[in-house]
């Protein structure tokens, strides 16, 4: 008999998973904010605010049914002439920070048809385009402390601060009196450490900026910035285009150097960066020359470490490189090297690579080597999860996932109150796990559901069959193991009877082989199976044919513009790269991801490289075609008639 297998009778479970996670608090390792600074009041509003909703009229006539007013959809102004009567704009900074100011906004409630990806690239671009026409914009104060406000009220980690903030905290700084250890104006604050970069006799800083909310409890944003001495008190430095800011592209960072680490007697900082990649941490290493602030890595080049060691008898690092296994989708295996980074010729580059990439000794390695659990008998599969765990208890998402996966194999095995009990202790889980604990939670809370019901209310929840905790494949694997499928008799019928359902059945025929039937089950996150005859006249379940595709909506969300485009113009600043990297991807794909930002994007690059004709036709099309989008809006306010 197969343990908590389908009932014998037809069994209807609709399940409706919805999964909503908290804001994802950002570690750090700052202090708490000071308890003895109070919130200031913010400047009035320099900027325009966004038009009222048209109110209802009061109802005529009074009749027998309800009135709802439904106020009427904005009609978006149209080019109105020909794309020849329409020159690219010219801008003036205060209209172009309007703007942005109205791209920010747009990220809590978008004005125009957009997803809040395609909101936060338009005012991405923006910035961009305010840092290319107005270098040192913005040079009002009243409308960098509106405009910083706004920021602070967007959704966290949704808007770069820094073209803001800086202005802010440099106007702060001329006033500072010399030793200060800190700063605080409103809801900007800032701790402050004595260094030396240049070797003057002037003293230097290294300045940890937060923003915080109105109430100063909350940090909205982090980043660490590098000021140098000069007659008239501190100078901010420009950092690179990638330098991290918590929660915007980065997690968490820690500052583990502030001395000398080229050897020329000058401070330099190393600052260890969380950005989520799966290539581990960050690693960056920055000092002034020139009076600028520079990468001291070599250009192209990134130190991405699972950990570090300094080398005392040299300008030296060791760091630990980590490689996800590919074949490792749910458990966080990664296989590691040791590779010497020193420094030479200006720049931390790589001297010696030591040895070959060698899977580590983790609990996600382990478990990983042991896969398919869910073919195992529940028993032994238990057996296996709790003895890796006992060998490693600590690390974080690799335990958290075990301990989650033993829960699911007590259902498996029959053993609802040990999977109950186990899912109550589980808590504080990342929200890729929390959604697929509470799936199974509602799921045995329905009273009705089978074991292998409740795994497809996982795969449900969560969306991906590869890397969801329970596998409906592994799980079909045991089963096969233990039915008897007879040749004599139809396939599709005998697997019906026991409730897996058939969805079709088809034969593969191959030269020098035994035709086989492929068979597709009517079951979330199955994936199509070959059954071989045997000369003992059963059929043989043989590996999946096609692994089980993600559900719909539940693939990952691509980037709105290529990551390779992104990082040409918003990183390294080449418009011309950007351009070409976009030209190469479209002729090897037959349509973008988001077609109306990719018309815009063009546009904007023949107008910041200088080719107006066509900057002007790219504009008109997209406004004239599209006037309801955020795009075709964008692409209005970059024309004007003449």
């Amino acid at each position: 008999m197969l343990p908590f297998f389908r009932r014998l009778t037809p069994l209807a479970l609709t399940l409706t998973l919805l999964s909503s996670g908290a804001l994802a608090q950002f570690a750090t390792n700052t202090p708490s904010p000071n308890p003895f600074a109070s919130p200031q009041p913010s400047p009035a509003p320099v900027l325009g605010t966004p038009a009222q909703r048209p109110t209802a009229d009061p109802a005529l006539f009074v009749t027998a049914t309800p009135f709802s007013y439904q106020p009427p959809t904005p009609v978006p102004p149209l080019p109105g002439a020909p794309q020849g009567n329409f020159a690219l704009r010219q801008w003036f900074e205060p209209e172009l920070l309007e703007v942005v100011a109205e791209r920010v906004r747009d990220l809590s409630e978008p004005t125009y048809s957009a997803s809040r990806p395609e909101a936060r690239l338009a005012l991405e671009l923006m910035l961009h385009e305010l840092s290319v026409r107005f270098p040192d914009a913005p040079r009002d104060l009243n409308r960098a402390q509106a405009i910083f406000d706004l920021m602070r009220a967007a959704p966290l980690g949704t808007v770069q601060m820094r073209p803001f903030l800086y202005p802010l905290v440099q106007a702060a700084l001329v006033s500072l009196p010399d030793g200060a250890t800190s700063l605080e104006q409103g809801a900007l604050q800032a701790s402050i450490f004595s260094a030396n970069f240049n070797g003057d006799a002037r003293p230097d800083a290294l300045l940890v900026l937060r923003a915080y909310d109105d109430d100063g409890i909350n940090v909205l944003y982090e980043e660490v910035a590098l000021a140098l001495g000069t007659p008239s008190g501190l100078r901010l430095l420009t950092p690179p285009r990638d330098w991290p800011a918590v929660p915007f592209n980065a997690t968490r960072q820690e500052i583990v150097r502030l001395q000398d680490l080229s050897g020329d007697s000058s401070d330099e900082v190393a600052l260890l960066v969380d950005e989520d990649d799966p290539l581990g941490q960050r690693l960056f290493i920055v000092g002034v020359r020139n009076n600028q602030l520079i990468d001291l890595v070599l250009p192209g080049n990134q130190i991405r470490t699972a950990r570090i060691e300094w080398l005392s008898d040299e300008v030296a690092l060791r760091a630990i490189e980590v490689r996800p296994e590919s074949e490792a989708p749910s458990w966080q295996c990664n296989a590691e090297r040791a590779v010497r980074w020193s420094f030479r010729a200006n720049f931390y580059r790589q001297t010696v690579v030591e040895g070959d990439f060698q899977r580590a000794d983790s609990l996600g390695c382990l478990l990983l080597s042991r896969e398919p659990l869910f073919a195992m008998s529940p028993a032994n599969a238990v057996g296996v999860v709790e003895s890796a765990l006992l060998a490693f208890p600590n690390e974080p998402y690799n335990s958290s996932r075990a301990r989650l996966t033993l829960a699911m194999l007590h259902v498996l095995d029959g053993q609802l109150g040990l999977a109950r009990r186990l899912l109550d202790e589980l808590r504080d889980l990342p929200p890729v796990l929390e959604v697929q604990r509470q799936a199974i939670v509602d799921a045995l809370s329905s009273g009705a559901s089978t074991a292998l019901d409740v795994c497809e209310a996982v795969i449900v929840a969560h969306g991906d069959p590869q890397t969801a905790i329970c596998d409906v494949d592994g799980v079909l694997a045991r089963y096969f193991n233990l039915l008897e499928l007879r040749t004599d008799g139809d396939l599709a019928e005998q697997l019906n009877e026991v409730f897996l359902t058939v969805s079709s059945v088809r034969s593969v025929r191959e030269v020098g082989r035994a035709e086989r039937l492929a068979v597709r089950f009517d079951i979330i996150g199955a994936s199509e199976w070959l059954f071989v005859p045997t000369r003992e006249g059963f059929y043989r379940a043989e590996a999946p044919l096609r692994p089980a595709e993600p559900m719909l909506g539940s693939a990952s969300v691509p980037p709105v513009i290529p990551l390779s485009v992104r990082r040409a113009l918003l990183v390294e600043n080449d418009a011309v790269r950007a351009r070409n990297l976009l030209d190469n991807l479209a002729n090897r794909s037959s349509e973008a991801a988001y077609p109306l930002a990719d018309a815009y994007l063009r546009a904007y690059l023949w107008d910041i490289s200088g080719n107006r004709p066509l900057a002007i036709g790219g504009y008109y099309v997209l406004w004239s075609e599209h006037p309801a989008t955020l795009w075709g809006q964008l692409a209005r306010q970059h024309l004007e008639r003449r």
